[in-house]
Parts: C-alpha cells; sequence; structure tokens
C-alpha cells in the first residue's frame, strides 16, 4: 500500500489496519467489495473466487451493515480471509455468522494461525502460509511431511491453497500433493485492478 501523501513511501497492510478503529476497517472492506462486485460476470463465467482479508471485530461490525449485507447476498462468489486467527471472538459467535460458510483461514502455520485455531470453526478454505512452506523444503523430513500436512488440513476444510509459490520446482512439489490452489509469483506478480480482465483463469 502507499499513501497519497507519501507515494514513494510503503506502507504494509498490516501495519495500516492496526493504526485504525474498527469503523474505518469496515469501510474500507465495504469500498473492496464495491470494487469487486464490478467484475461480477467474470467471476460467474470462469468460476473465479474472490477473497477479501478481514480481522474478527471487523466481521463482528459487518453484521450491523446493511450496505455490506446487500453486497454480500449479490456476491456468491465472494470469500473472507480471516487474518490469523478468529480475532477475539468466541467459538460461539463465530459460528454464528452467516459468512461462516465462506470463511478462509489466512496463513496457517504463521503467528497464531495454528492446529488451535481449527477447533475454532469448519473453514471452506485454509492457507498454508509461505513461511511454513519454505520451513518445510529445507529438509528432506519436511518435503516428506508436507503431503501429509495437506491432507490432514483438508479433513478440517474443503479446500487447501499453499501460499508463496515461487519456482517451477516448488510448483512441482504442491502438484503431489492434495491442495486445490496455489499463491505466488510463479503464477503472477501482484497486478493493479484495471488488469483483471486480462488475467488468466487457468494455466
Amino acid at each position: 500500500m502507499f499513501s497519497p501523501a507519501f507515494p514513494q513511501r510503503f506502507v504494509s497492510p498490516e501495519t495500516y489496519f492496526a493504526s485504525i478503529n474498527v469503523a474505518e476497517r469496515l469501510q474500507v472492506v465495504i469500498e473492496q467489495m464495491q470494487l469487486l462486485s464490478r467484475w461480477h460476470p467474470r467471476f460467474i463465467q470462469d468460476g473465479i473466487l474472490a477473497s477479501v482479508n478481514v480481522d474478527g471485530q471487523t466481521l463482528d461490525a459487518l453484521q450491523q451493515s446493511h450496505e455490506a449485507k446487500q453486497l454480500i447476498a449479490s456476491m456468491p462468489w465472494l470469500r473472507f480471509e480471516i487474518v490469523e486467527n478468529q480475532g477475539t471472538l468466541s467459538q460461539e459467535v463465530l459460528t454464528m455468522f452467516p459468512e461462516m460458510r465462506r470463511l478462509w483461514l489466512d496463513d496457517f502455520g504463521a503467528g497464531v494461525a495454528n492446529f488451535s485455531s481449527l477447533m475454532q470453526a469448519h473453514y471452506d478454505c485454509i492457507k498454508v502460509a509461505r513461511e511454513l512452506f519454505i520451513l518445510l523444503q529445507k529438509s528432506d523430513e519436511g518435503r516428506q511431511l508436507f503431503p501429509s500436512l495437506v491432507a490432514l488440513l483438508s479433513r478440517f476444510c474443503n479446500h487447501v491453497v499453499v501460499e508463496g509459490v515461487e519456482t517451477q520446482e516448488e510448483w512441482g512439489m504442491v502438484m503431489q500433493t492434495r491442495a486445490d490452489a496455489v499463491q505466488g509469483y510463479f503464477l503472477s506478480r501482484p497486478q493493479p485492478f484495471e488488469n483483471f480482465s486480462e488475467l488468466k483463469s487457468t494455466l
């Protein structure tokens, strides 16, 4: 992210969102959904899913926003990546949300997103953090463990995505597992929103 006041200075999304309140985070999420809604025909036609990062407090605040609820109802392809864990939400509160079936667990294996997070809910998707993916590649034992880890995670969700795939070798490693998809520079560098119509939906 770049600040309009300092366009030459990069600001990490984590730093930015930590510095704003819940109401402002909710507004950012709504703006992201509005942008994504412009591409509704492409998402439907090609069967593409889109995810938006959200923390537990913002997910809770979203329940009170009529505008957000209307957008979500019109976007069956929308998913929410909950950051590291439910973010101070109890299991009872989390499972009551209508969006529960759309929740993805982000960065499994980094920060506080670990096996205890899997006890909180049945996520639609679990994303394996690049940090964990890199760590497992550093030893024969890790490389042997990786397919079993993906298979185990698939028992707790509908889909498993591996983050940070950057090379042909890493792509081949993931292809030997039950992972459903990958994310990383091997597929594409980050692109501006305007280029979405040109992105390939298949390799």
